[in-house]
């Protein structure tokens, strides 16, 4: 499962950009990803210019 750290995203809206799915979103100025709609692809990963989309044990 892929989740955000808030705390350190920079707001950029890159991941909404390159997720097919909708699952990368943006609420109260931070990405979230919706674990509904992702389907591990990795795209938002490989784009956040932070590198705070991270890989959890589900």
């Amino acid at each position: 499962m892929l989740i955000v750290d808030t705390n350190k995203c920079g707001s950029c809206g890159a991941c909404v950009v390159v997720c097919g799915t909708g699952a990368a979103q943006m609420a109260d100025g931070k990405a979230y990803i919706d674990l509904n709609l992702c389907v591990e692809c990795y795209a938002c990963k490989s784009v956040c210019p932070n590198g705070v989309i991270i890989e959890k044990d589900s």
